[in-house]
């Protein structure tokens, strides 16, 4: 079971299988299990089966290449706070390292991988350990060392081929710690001198290709290192491509005298010497040019027209295609204006001009209206061409001939086809001529490599002003502000607002320019709440385009290109918030939707990705702003889309209708999880009145499972209260009442037992209007489960024995069984543990009646705590068995529930370490689900941890419950009283009064992941 009980043996730390021993299961385990795999060379990144991590704080992914680059070591805490956070104090570089390690552990968790098992903490130390982690400069080293034992060439070459693979780029490639440049030193060393061997024996070997292939990329990540060229040089004199040799003399000529002003050394001279004499006549000792290009056929250097930012992956691409023999003659850069598809041309441009032999054109089609004007344009930047010639695309092909060139053609979408047939007729004529075009739309050619341009990547909310300041997007921005506020630059005190407002215009540059514009007079914060829609985003500057200086115009210019059936698509799919699926489109436009999805996606308005095997569209907001502006002028249109979409998601929340297993309802809550935004959005259409009120609540009321399954309430209690705002005077009195009864659970799952308790009280009402002794009966019995929190326990008792009464008479054991169940805890929390056994017997008894596995978990769960509380053997097998129904029925919630009830049972005889170890399974149970740490749980550990000595601990939780008390209006139960009146006292004598209000102020603010971080820290303390 995802959530279910963790089974610990040898310290594995893997989870059983439903529920069977470790040493039944164990061999099965070890085999599949499977360490993440780090990959340190280059970009950063974190993958295991398939599932690449995601870390919350940018700190966190720099601890783990750390940890695992000190694989197996224990690192010093001590040694890490100074690393990673120089300017802090002792103190709060503890507390960021404790943030950053927590978040770690989150985004690494896995049922079958355990964090504090594979990234042990102690006080003083942090590790990653071998069998947790796998990385490539592990296996880099590793190939090494087989390689330099091994005499066998061929051998050897196997082990060098695998390290060399490996290493992809410099260690880190983009993080700023001080401790990577003195680590990277050595490892771009032996990679350098692996290739080098490697290149040799290749060519040897009689593999030119290979070895010149390996040097290439050698040099490419290792530009100024000469023993690369030296060794690429003799692979080439090996195999008789003398020229070849002496092309690459010149390489290295040029790069020693641009980066140091110095010659090529002593090695690479007499590589060059020994070849034919002949072959070298024309290279002077002192320098070796390459003949110059002439001038009548030569194009002039192009230049940079202002600062370029990022773009690294679309560079790279296109650099990757014009380098290669065999890459594609026509690269199309696609995407909507404004998205720096020109910059990224002209950039392009500018990086290969040598590489073409100084032969490079750009061509603008801007403002072409026909073929005379494309073929006019075509013939600007060649000189001294005659002014009227029959056939400009010959002539134009004749003069670029059969040597290497590279022709930009920018603005192809407003003549695509006149463009493509200039594009087909130059690339038949030219063998070795290159087309870089930017359009809106592809040509669709065959041997046509589209490239879409994007967005630039923003920053996450909560990114640290280091990581900031190094974004593309941001700096973007801060060189666009300079402009109209000269000294603009992110701080700390507007890097907040920097990253909304990047955020908000979705990376777009053309967008960031225009609001740059306007931080002449306002700061990026008050900015943000100054634009209304991103479309609306303007400038006069006359340093933008006048083409690009309205956002909106840009935009409309693609759509209003599009035939009338494709703007209305775009209209209605712009009732989808975030991403979607084919089957919510298909529900939008019907039978036509692959059409219009294709036709969209091809025009850049709508993008996609791949995802576990599912496509998943998206408008961008500034997109989807500009097709509710289509929508609005259509009231029909958007009565419909809208209504689709509430029939779409009320099919997938009734889903949970037709479950007949736990892994289907998991898998419908994963499904529903995955489509929140757009769920939310069909609940706003019935908020504003596109369906009844009655069909708008079958689409809320499953929400309730989902909450179950996945605890996550926050998201769903503003929509759905602002549901019943807008439906109360319109529903029954039974709909009404379920509406409140839904709200209560949301509130509750968030331990606001306040609000929690103030919608069961008005679901009550409501039943009692309506006269359902069924619908009285369950409000009744959720009734007594808030009223009891709030102390109110004969209020509690009195509405769960009229609770029983009323389902009884309407036929419903196993809501009769809740009620006694609720009955029982109420009796249990109140101090009478022993009068509790009767209670939760007759509730045992209702469940099975009825076979309930959530009645028979919880009432088996109650019954053990009862015979717990006077005799711990006999309540062993009772917990068993409800551990056992809790784990088949998968609720978090309620394992969570059974594993701090026996952690209390466990301390009260005595059984400590066992106490603390199940108090940190409820811990996990709950916080890895989202599920709110509530006061009982929170009491009950502080509690244990008291016992344990651990006083520090303790007053951290008994401060964050008395917190929740004080903010919900909540006591504490009797029962747990006892235990606090027990072992306060001890914690009072351990610390002073100033340690102790020290504490009890640190837990206001800590955060139930920091309270899960301590006590992972506090079980590992107990078990050493």
């Amino acid at each position: 079971m995802k959530n279910g009980a963790r089974k610990r043996a040898d310290g594995a730390g893997l989870p059983s299988e439903s529920g069977n021993s470790r040493a039944e299961s164990g061999e099965k385990e070890a085999d599949a299990f499977e360490p993440w795999r780090v990959r340190l060379f280059g970009e950063f990144r974190a993958e295991r089966h398939g599932r690449k991590a995601i870390f919350g704080l940018k700190k966190a992914a720099n601890l783990l290449a750390h940890l695992v680059f000190h694989l197996g070591e224990t690192v010093s805490k001590e040694r890490l706070v100074e690393s990673f956070w120089p300017d802090s104090d002792s103190e709060k570089g503890r507390h960021s390292l404790r943030m950053a390690a927590s978040s770690l552990r989150s985004a690494l968790a896995a049922p079958d991988w355990n964090p504090e098992v594979h990234l042990p903490s102690t006080r003083d130390t942090l590790e990653a350990s071998s069998c947790g982690f796998v990385t490539d400069v592990q296996e880099f080293r590793a190939h090494l060392a087989a390689a330099n034992s091994i005499e066998d060439p061929s051998s050897k070459a196997l082990h060098l081929q695998a390290a060399t693979g490996l290493y992809v780029g410099p260690l880190l490639d983009g993080f700023a710690e001080e401790w990577i440049y003195p680590q990277s030193l050595p490892l771009e060393e032996s990679f350098a001198q692996a290739a080098c061997e490697l290149i040799l024996i290749q060519a040897q070997e009689g593999d030119l290709a290979g070895a010149a292939g390996l040097g290439k990329r050698a040099i490419a990540l290792c530009p100024t290192r000469e023993d690369l060229h030296v060794a690429l040089m003799r692979a080439y004199a090996l195999a008789g491509e003398t020229s070849m040799a002496i092309q690459q003399y010149e390489e290295l000529e040029r790069m020693v005298d641009e980066t140091w002003g110095e010659e090529p050394g002593k090695a690479a001279r007499e590589v060059l010497e020994s070849l034919p004499r002949t072959a070298i006549a024309h290279v002077r000792a002192d320098t070796i040019a390459p003949e110059s290009p002439s001038p009548g056929f030569a194009s002039k250097p192009p230049t940079r027209r202002a600062a370029f930012f990022g773009r690294e992956a679309e560079l790279g691409l296109v650099r990757q295609q014009l380098a290669s023999e065999d890459g594609f003659r026509l690269i199309t850069l696609i995407g909507l204006g404004g998205f720096g598809k020109t910059r990224i041309a002209e950039e392009a441009r500018i990086e290969s001009f040598d590489s073409f032999e100084r032969r490079s054109w750009m061509v603008s089609l801007l403002g072409c209206r026909n073929e005379d004007e494309v073929q006019e344009a075509l013939m600007a930047p060649f000189e001294g061409l005659p002014q009227r010639v029959s056939d400009p695309v010959q002539v134009v092909g004749a003069r670029i001939g059969s040597q290497p060139g590279l022709l930009v053609i920018d603005n192809c979408e407003q003549v695509l086809r006149e463009a493509s047939a200039v594009v087909e007729a130059l690339l038949a004529n030219c063998p070795k001529l290159r087309i870089l075009a930017t359009s809106r739309v592809p040509f669709g050619l065959p041997y046509e490599l589209a490239v879409p341009v994007g967005g630039l990547p923003v920053p996450s909310e909560g990114t640290d002003l280091e990581t900031l300041l190094d974004s593309p997007i941001v700096r973007l921005l801060a060189n666009a502000a300079q402009c109209v506020r000269p000294g603009f630059a992110v701080t700390p005190d507007n890097a907040r607002g920097v990253q909304a407002l990047c955020a908000m215009l979705e990376g777009i540059p053309l967008a960031v320019e225009l609001a740059a514009a306007q931080l002449g007079t306002l700061s990026p914060a008050e900015l943000v709440g100054a634009i209304g829609r991103r479309t609306d985003l303007a400038d006069n500057d006359r340093r933008i385009e006048s083409r690009h200086r309205h956002l909106r115009s840009v935009l409309e210019w693609s759509v209003h290109q599009l035939p009338a059936e494709e703007q209305k698509a775009l209209a209605k799919l712009s009732v989808c918030r975030g991403s979607f699926k084919r089957d919510l489109a298909e529900a939008i436009l019907g039978n036509r939707s692959d059409k219009a999805l294709n036709h969209l996606s091809s025009s850049s308005l709508v993008s996609w990705s791949e995802r576990s095997d599912t496509l998943r569209f998206c408008l961008l907001e500034t997109v989807r702003e500009l097709g509710q502006r289509l929508l609005e002028k259509d009231a029909k249109a958007k009565k419909d889309a809208c209504a689709a979409l509430v029939r779409w998601a009320t099919h997938l929340t009734e889903g949970i209708h037709q479950v007949e297993s736990h892994s289907e309802a998991s898998l419908w809550a994963e499904l529903v999880s995955t489509e929140t935004v757009n769920v939310l959005a069909a609940l706003q259409a019935c908020v504003d009145g596109v369906v009844e009120p009655e069909e708008a609540w079958k689409l809320a009321f499953p929400l309730v499972q989902l909450c179950e399954y996945r605890g996550w309430a926050q998201p769903w209690i503003r929509a759905i209260e602002s549901l019943l705002e807008a439906t109360r005077e319109r529903l029954s009195q039974a709909t009404l009442s379920q509406a409140h009864a839904t709200l209560r659970l949301l509130y509750y799952n968030l331990r606001d037992i306040r609000n929690a308790h103030r919608h069961i009280t008005s679901a009550v009402r409501a039943a009692d209007e309506d006269g359902s002794p069924l619908l009285r009966g369950r409000c009744r019995s959720s009734f007594s489960v808030t009223a009891s929190l709030l102390g109110q326990f004969e209020e509690a008792q009195r509405a769960a024995t009229e609770a029983m009464e009323l389902l009884l008479v309407a036929g419903e054991p196993v809501s009769a069984a809740r009620s006694a169940l609720f009955y029982g805890w109420v009796v249990f929390d109140r101090g009478d543990e022993v009068e509790s056994e009767p209670f939760f017997r007759r509730a045992l008894e209702l469940g099975e009646s009825s076979g309930d596995t959530e009645t028979i978990g919880s009432s088996l769960l109650g019954l053990a705590c009862s015979v717990g509380h006077r005799s711990h053997p006999d309540a062993q097998p009772i917990f068993d068995r409800a551990l056992e129904q809790m784990q088949e029925l998968g609720k978090p919630g309620q394992l969570g529930h059974f594993y701090f009830y026996r952690s209390l049972i466990d301390y009260r005889h005595g059984r400590l370490q066992a106490a603390m170890e199940g108090f940190a399974e409820s811990v996990k149970a709950f916080t890895g689900a989202g599920i709110a740490l509530g006061q009982t749980p929170l009491t009950i550990g502080g509690t244990i941890l008291a016992a344990l000595g651990r006083y520090d601990d303790a007053a951290l939780c008994w401060g964050r419950a008395e917190a929740l008390r004080e903010s919900h209006g909540m006591t504490m139960f009797p029962t747990q009283q006892r235990d606090f009146d027990r072992e306060f006292p001890k914690v009072q004598k351990a610390l002073s009064e100033e340690g102790l209000r020290r504490s009890m102020r640190a837990a206001r603010s800590a955060t139930d992941e920091e309270i899960r971080e301590m006590i992972c820290r506090a079980v590992w303390a107990v078990r050493a």
